[in-house]
């Protein structure tokens, strides 16, 4: 199908790789036709996609580990579909490019960063996976680090460094008046983030702390500041946090990842 883009991720929650793509695909606008899988379903994302948007979500059954079971109808669909590329999203979509090993589909792979699991190391296992399997995919990378990492230790001669474009203008907001110090962040509320830490560091700090995102992570987060005494505001998800980050007299990151 000429102009349409088949977009792969492991998930379609809210998440800074799919904010990113609502961002880049608002901003085209219906330039292209895009259908996306969203592997585990889920599919909250969406509601950042502007609804003049010609996109369609696929339900396509996965298999949780069984590569093989789903490596043969992600080959049909990519044959029946024929689109004008396929870019897949991080580790958790690497059977979509087991899918088109023979490169018969443009294949062009994200790649963000990393789970819990490889945080402290890159598993040899995925490694000899992405070595063998992009290396003749086009791989788009976000950090130095990422850049590095993929040409130096997965060995793929296709690496181009896109670094995430920021809207300045958006943030330019007179910060609203408060009293004391506010300490916050924006994250996902999921373990490799470790929310936990940045809480347990606010202990017996005389500041508020905000908290931007949503995870499943919330209660215990809030738990565990209650049982600290740390004043804690957990906003959720907000569609555009520029007013709240203005009102950050320090931002801080407590990810592993």
């Amino acid at each position: 199908m000429p102009n349409t883009l088949l977009h792969v991720f492991s998930t379609f929650d809210v998440g800074g790789t799919q904010v990113r793509f609502a961002a880049i695909t608002n901003h085209f606008g219906r330039r292209w036709r895009h259908l996306i899988v969203a592997m585990d379903g889920r599919t909250a994302c969406r509601a950042r996609l502007d609804p003049g948007l010609d996109v369609s979500f696929l339900d396509i059954p996965v298999l949780r580990g069984r590569t093989l079971s789903n490596v043969r109808p992600f080959r049909r669909l990519l044959r029946k579909l024929s689109p004008a590329a396929l870019i897949t999203y991080n580790f958790g979509t690497i059977d979509w490019a087991i899918a088109d090993l023979d490169g018969f589909v443009r294949h062009v792979h994200v790649e963000d960063g990393f789970g819990p699991e490889e945080r402290d190391r890159q598993l040899p296992r995925r490694v000899w996976l992405r070595r063998l399997l992009l290396q003749r995919k086009t791989v788009v990378v976000p950090s130095e680090t990422l850049r590095r990492i993929a040409t130096d230790i997965w060995r793929l001669p296709r690496v181009a460094y896109v670094p995430n474009g920021v809207d300045l203008a958006r943030f330019d907001v007179p910060p609203p008046g408060h009293a004391g110090v506010v300490i916050g962040t924006v994250a996902a509320l999921r373990a490799e983030k470790n929310l936990a830490r940045l809480i347990r560091a606010m202990a017996g700090v005389p500041a508020r702390l905000i908290i931007v995102g949503d995870g499943p992570e919330r209660p215990m987060l809030a738990a565990l500041a209650g049982s600290l005494g740390v004043a804690a505001d957990f906003t959720g998800n907000l569609a555009d946090p520029a007013a709240t980050l203005a009102g950050f007299d320090v931002f801080a990151l407590s990810s592993d990842t």
